[in-house]
């Protein structure tokens, strides 16, 4: 599913500066990732190298909408859109070296630093408050999203944290 969306939005370049645009790709690219991540008993998961391309995607994500920037007026969106998606990459990357070293690719004494440093910038990166002023008269989308990045901050810092 998220496979399928992500080609649609690769060859839909007319839009790139809406902010629902936006949005979708870059939930679209860390919904993928979360998945590549994850590991689920008697069931088939991503390759590591395919894992390491969907990060690679995702980073490269986030740099094209920093880049194209906000949509007029959305400004306060597109800021916190950047700064949730810049710390679950940073918890995603980590929690890639760590599947990497427990498939015996890495020594735990070779990455520890680099994991334990993104895992830091994870923690260091606030979830979005969803009662912040800008938010209350912004479109319902924006609101639902901004709530699930609440939570998803929360999951992020907490288990970045305990890190």
């Amino acid at each position: 599913w998220y496979e399928s969306l992500s080609e649609i939005l690769k060859y839909n370049h007319l839009t790139t500066t809406d902010w629902l645009y936006q949005l979708l790709l870059l939930t679209v690219k860390e919904r993928i990732c979360v998945l590549s991540l994850t590991e689920v008993p008697n069931s088939s998961s991503k390759g590591l190298v395919e894992s390491s391309n969907l990060l690679h995607d995702y980073d490269q994500s986030i740099e094209s909408v920093a880049e194209t920037g906000p949509s007029p007026g959305f400004r306060e969106f597109h800021n916190s859109l950047l700064k949730h998606h810049q710390g679950q990459l940073a918890f995603h990357t980590a929690t890639f070296l760590l599947k990497k070293t427990k498939k015996g690719q890495f020594h735990w004494r070779e990455i520890k630093d680099c994991s334990a440093t993104l895992m830091l910038i994870a923690w260091q990166t606030i979830p979005i408050d969803p009662k912040v002023n800008w938010l209350t008269h912004a479109p319902e989308k924006q609101q639902n999203a901004v709530r699930r990045w609440y939570l998803e901050g929360s999951y992020r810092c907490s288990q970045s944290g305990h890190f």
